[in-house]
């Protein structure tokens, strides 16, 4: 796990100090060592930066950048099959000088060019100069668990792990881009591959893309995508098949991600996706795996308890953080050093902690994320299968005449012209009766602020900049799959993973996640519906596997999430953010937003409407990075 940065500039620019300072600022990610080079081609001057968190190979011989031959490449995450690998690489003729995977992901672009990513099963981001072609290749892995953002302004080429390692290049223009803050405020996060700056993007999930150092061109390809899976016709095996081949896969999946040459935790809720990765692998260990979790005083979130004995039924080496409300509340404050996008997920703020707390026991910790989107956990499953039950039975003519109805007995806006709770259930299910399509449901469920809300909201003009939520391209009538292949490329990619990733590695923790092995999301995407979400009860195949470890009475208990009532903080203590970040003069100081309606949105919640606080909290969260980043 590193951090990478690199520079493409036109030749005869001067780079070095940019590079080292890029370099410097990710210095969190990999505190371990540092590396950069500069070269020249016909052209252009190329650029890499290292920073290095030793997990595999920790000598000297695997630091970065590594040069094979007329290749040098800089590299993040983990193949966790490159031993595999390495053995197919030496029976073709290939000699290795260290035991890294670094050294296989070069070796297998020297022998399988761009389809090299297509033998990794792993996390990654990675780049590498191919002199000889004279192109950057870059590749993200096909969960998008590994970060990796672009600049391209059509002078210059910027490449980094971070958003923030940009700001320190002279030939970096800073420019927020009103698309992309649309869509921050429209989702809490902003999706791949858009970013909040102009001529700024994330290479999305399993794509690879190619700087051509002549052409002076930009091509992406698609090596990868979980609607390949989604869109295949259900698997006819049975369900106790299903179950045994699924166990085998996630065990095989978990037990590659323990590989390392430091020592590895787990992250344990005692939910099932945390108990399901420390059942398998203690189970087999001839030591005490390492767990933990934290705690807090608010007592419907606190699930340290529940850890606290999943953990003693299966025997790990527990650990337990208390996160008081004032810890949790500084470092509400710092969120925009961690995240140099807006980012809205409140959920980060614990997740922080327990990194932080975490890190001086273990270098590598995994965490059981991606285990609601592959066995259907969310709530808004549920939601989805009633609609389109609904839709089934009902007559679209009586669904239209009702539309009408409500049209008749609304009104279009409150006095401040944003719903509130009520009032948006009201007219998501008036826009749901409009259009019926999963398409139309999942966008309403998914989004924080609608369009007529972004429209008074926002001063400059703006379009909804292509993503995922509007550019899936699932071939299924069935709802619950459109809604998973959707989230596993959005949600999980755009909030989860960036959170956890900059949680993480903000203290120089590794973090890997078992679930999203591309092994267990293409045999799981086929299965029937009602083996993850059965009679009501979600993630059914999942829970069955886990009460083979831990009894189910002790499992069942409501699904918390990992969550803070931010509305609540904003109305008490940190009522001090309101009024620092969304007063008038505050607001000006840039004119994205109307003062006027942040204004009267803000004396809506602090009169009562606590159902606008997660609307607060994005414009707080943004208002925050602004000052971080912009000034």
């Amino acid at each position: 796990m590193c951090g990478i940065s690199g520079i493409i500039a036109l030749k005869g620019n001067e780079i070095q100090k940019d590079l080292k300072l890029m370099n410097s600022v990710l210095f969190h990610r990999g505190p371990d060592s540092e590396g950069d080079i500069i070269e020249s081609t016909t052209n252009y001057v190329v650029g890499f930066g290292h920073r290095r968190l030793s997990i595999i190979d920790i000598t000297e011989n695997a630091h970065q950048p590594m040069r094979y031959k007329n290749l040098c490449i800089v590299y993040n995450g983990e193949v966790y099959n490159f031993k595999e690998i390495k053995k197919t690489l030496e029976d073709l003729g290939h000699k290795f000088v260290t035991k890294s995977d670094t050294e296989v992901v070069i070796h297998s672009y020297e022998e399988w060019g761009s389809e090299c990513v297509n033998h990794f099963n792993g996390m990654f981001a990675f780049a590498i100069l191919d002199k000889d072609k004279e192109r950057i290749f870059l590749a993200r892995d096909r969960a998008g668990v590994k970060p990796l953002y672009y600049y391209w302004d059509k002078e210059t080429f910027l490449f980094a792990s971070e958003l923030k390692a940009f700001h320190k290049v002279s030939l970096f223009k800073k420019e927020i881009n009103p698309d992309s803050l649309a869509l921050y405020l429209k989702y809490g996060n902003i999706p791949a591959p858009n970013a909040i700056f102009r001529n700024t993007f994330k290479l999305e999930p399993g794509f690879t893309m190619e700087f051509g150092l002549k052409e002076k061109k930009i091509s992406k390809s698609k090596y990868w995508s979980v609607t390949t899976f989604y869109s295949k016709p259900k698997t006819t095996i049975s369900y106790s098949q299903a179950k045994q081949a699924t166990k085998e896969l996630l065990r095989s999946s978990f037990e590659y991600r323990m590989i390392a040459d430091v020592p590895v935790g787990i992250f344990l809720s005692g939910g099932y996706d945390s108990t399901c990765v420390a059942a398998m692998l203690q189970q087999n260990s001839a030591t005490k795996i390492k767990t933990f979790t934290v705690g807090t005083d608010i007592p419907e979130l606190n699930e340290s308890e529940y850890a606290k004995k999943i953990a003693k039924q299966l025997g790990t080496e527990h650990y337990e953080f208390f996160c008081s409300q004032r810890e949790a509340k500084k470092l509400a404050s710092e969120l925009p050093d961690y995240f140099d996008e807006p980012f809205a997920d409140s959920s980060a703020i614990p997740t922080l902690f327990l990194s932080k707390n975490v890190k001086p026991h273990v270098k590598v910790v995994l965490s059981a994320d991606g285990g609601d989107e592959l066995f259907g956990g969310y709530n808004r499953y549920d939601n989805a299968i009633k609609a389109e039950k609904l839709f089934k039975v009902v007559p679209k003519g009586l669904l239209t005449v009702v539309s009408k109805l409500m049209d008749l007995y609304v009104k279009e806006k409150n006095s401040s012209g944003f719903y509130s709770y009520q009032e948006s259930r009201w007219n998501k299910l008036r826009s749901l009766l409009k259009d019926r399509s999963n398409k139309n449901l999942l966008d309403l469920l998914s989004s924080y602020f609608n369009k007529s809300e972004l429209e008074s909201l926002l001063t400059n003009a703006y379009s909804l900049a292509p993503n995922a939520y509007s550019n899936t391209d699932v071939i299924t009538d069935s709802a619950l799959s459109y809604f998973m292949a959707v989230d596993y490329q959005t949600y999980l990619t755009d909030d989860i993973m960036q959170k956890v990733d900059r949680a993480t590695m903000s203290t120089g923790l590794e973090a890997r996640e078992p679930f999203l092995d591309h092994r267990v999301i293409e045999f799981v995407a086929q299965l029937p519906d009602d083996y993850k979400l059965k009679n009501g009860i979600k993630k059914y195949i999942l829970k069955d596997i886990v009460h083979e470890f831990v009894p189910e009475a002790m499992m069942k208990r409501p699904k918390m999430g990992f969550s803070i009532p931010i509305a609540d903080w904003l109305l008490s203590d940190m009522k001090s953010l309101i009024m620092e970040y969304l007063n008038e003069e505050k607001i000006k100081q840039h004119e994205f937003f109307n003062a006027h309606q942040v204004t009267r949105l803000v004396n809506e919640f602090l009169s009562g409407k606590k159902s606008l606080g997660l609307k607060i909290w994005n414009l707080v969260v943004f208002q925050m990075w602004y000052d971080r980043w912009m000034k």
